[in-house]
């Protein structure tokens, strides 16, 4: 099942179609899913909302359907202190975002541990989930200096540090520096 969701792109929605669903990505492009997928991979939402037509004096009453996955999402830090502990419970019994009074935004932290992690191969990716830099080497697109034996020419390569802003996709990187104190902040659920 997870070769054809790759096919799709997040965020995912939900489509009913007599008795069979659909999950749709924001590509376009969709596959059906199987009876029992929903109930063993993630929560059904149905939101309703209520459109009024000032005009005619009526009200459009339609529903957005859309699913959540449920996948366990860790933080790893390579500086952990108090504050940061003291911060995350904080955040659980407050809540992230709009709305958390209804509830959304709420979220348990299920332990605070120390690991000695290597990540395998497949995860290639990690999501940055602050402003970081990137150190790896690369080729310059404009060589300065260059040595020509025997007709061969041998790039330079360059140990640099590149920029990457929240939310960026990190792959085959040596080392992830964040900007105060080299601090690691990463999460890798990601399988791509």
């Amino acid at each position: 099942m997870l070769v054809y969701w790759k096919k799709l792109n997040p965020p995912y929605r939900l489509e009913c179609r007599g008795n069979e669903k659909y999950a749709k990505g924001i590509n376009g492009k969709e596959i059906k899913l199987e009876s029992n997928y929903l109930s063993s991979y993630g929560d059904t939402i149905v939101e309703y909302k209520n459109r009024m037509d000032r005009l005619v004096n009526s009200a459009d009453i339609y529903a957005t359907p859309s699913f959540m996955p449920k996948p366990e999402m860790g933080f790893l830090s390579t500086n952990w202190n108090d504050k940061l502990d003291k911060a995350l419970r904080l955040l659980e019994k407050l809540g992230i975002g709009k709305d958390r009074n209804l509830g959304y935004g709420r979220f348990t932290v299920k332990e605070i541990k120390d690991y000695n992690l290597s990540f395998p191969e497949k995860r290639q990716y990690k999501y940055v989930t602050g402003r970081a830099y990137t150190e790896h080497e690369f080729l310059a697109e404009r060589l300065d200096k260059v040595q020509i034996l025997g007709g061969d020419i041998s790039p330079i390569l360059f140990n640099t540090l590149i920029l990457l802003p929240i939310g960026s996709l990190a792959k085959n990187v040596k080392r992830l520096l964040l900007e105060k104190e080299n601090n690691i902040v990463i999460i890798d659920p990601i399988l791509l």
